[in-house]
C-alpha cells in the first residue's frame, strides 16, 4: 500500500515536472487558477500526511487546525478526578431506641380458696384461722380432756383451727369421715407431715354433725414435729386428696 501511494506521489511531481518543461519549449500550458493550486497541494498534503507513521493525526491536517481545537482532539493531559478521601470519620449514631425497664413480673395471688367448696359443700365455708404447738390436745382443763391426745417423746403438737360456717338458712348436714380425706401439712414448702388420725370430736378428718343455719364450728388438723424443727416454721400449706382430686392450699 505504501509503495503505490509513493508511485501516485512520484507521478504527480512528474506531470508537474513536465509541465514546467512544456513551459519551457513555449508550448501552450493552461494556467492554473488559485483555487486549483490549492485543492493540488492539499490533496498532496492529505496523502502525505495519511500514510505518514509520524504524522499526529491520520484525519486531520494539524497545520491548519487552530490550536485549540487541536488540544480537544489530542488532549496530552487528562484531567483528574478528585477522589474521595478514604478515610471517613465515623460519627456515632445516636440511638433510636428508648432504654426498657424491665419490670419485675407481678404474681397475681389466687384468690382464697374456700375448702368447703373443693369438699363439695356449696353452702358452707371453712376458712383457716390459726396455729399452736402444745404437747398434748386438748388442753388439760377443756371438757374434752379425756379424749385428749399426747405428742411422743421428742416432738411438739402442731395444732391447726379451721372454722365452719353455715351462712344459708337451712340447717346443713356435714360427714367428712364418707368423703375418706387424706390430709397433709407441708411446712417451708419442703417437709411434709400426714396428720393424725384421732377419735376427737372435732377432728377435721372425721367430723359429722349437723350444723343450724348460721352456725359456726371449729374443726383441728394435728401433726407431730420435732422439738428442734418447730420454731423454724415459716409458711405451711395444707395438701387435701378426696376422691382423686388433691388440692393444695396456703395456709400461712
Amino acid at each position: 500500500m505504501v509503495d503505490i501511494m509513493r508511485n501516485k506521489i512520484c507521478l504527480l511531481f512528474v506531470f508537474i515536472g513536465l509541465s514546467f518543461s512544456f513551459y519551457g519549449c513555449g508550448s501552450y500550458i493552461p494556467e492554473l487558477s488559485e483555487e486549483e493550486s490549492t485543492l493540488i497541494s492539499e490533496y498532496a498534503a492529505g496523502l502525505m500526511l495519511k500514510y505518514n507513521s509520524n504524522s499526529q493525526s491520520r484525519l486531520v491536517d494539524t497545520s491548519i487546525v487552530p490550536e485549540e481545537e487541536l488540544e480537544l482532539l489530542n488532549p496530552s493531559v487528562e484531567e483528574e478526578t478528585p477522589q474521595e478521601s478514604e478515610s471517613e470519620t465515623n460519627i456515632p449514631e445516636e440511638s433510636t431506641t428508648e432504654n426498657v425497664i424491665e419490670e419485675t413480673p407481678i404474681v397475681e395471688v389466687a384468690e382464697v380458696v374456700d375448702i368447703a367448696t373443693i369438699l363439695g359443700y356449696s353452702d358452707l365455708s371453712i376458712q383457716y384461722m390459726d396455729y399452736s404447738v402444745q404437747r398434748s390436745y386438748p388442753a388439760e382443763g377443756d371438757e374434752d380432756f379425756f379424749l385428749a391426745f399426747d405428742a411422743t417423746e421428742g416432738n411438739e403438737l402442731v395444732i391447726f383451727r379451721f372454722q365452719l360456717s353455715n351462712a344459708s338458712e337451712n340447717q346443713q348436714t356435714v360427714n367428712f369421715l364418707e368423703k375418706n380425706l387424706s390430709t397433709k401439712i407441708i411446712l417451708n414448702e419442703t417437709e411434709t407431715y400426714r396428720t393424725l388420725k384421732t377419735l376427737l370430736l372435732d377432728d377435721f378428718n372425721s367430723y359429722i354433725d349437723e350444723v343450724e343455719s348460721l352456725g359456726i364450728r371449729t374443726l383441728v388438723l394435728l401433726i407431730e414435729v420435732p422439738i428442734e424443727e418447730v420454731e423454724f416454721m415459716e409458711s405451711a400449706d395444707l395438701q387435701i386428696k378426696t376422691q382423686g382430686n388433691t388440692e393444695k392450699i396456703p395456709l400461712f
